[in-house]
């Protein structure tokens, strides 16, 4: 269950990520 978490967490991050290059 951690580990989806975790996963859950990279996503965000990678999303917020995405965001920063497109802006």
């Amino acid at each position: 269950m951690e580990e989806n978490k975790a996963v859950e967490a990279l996503e965000e991050i990678l999303l917020l990520i995405d965001e920063k290059i497109l802006i």
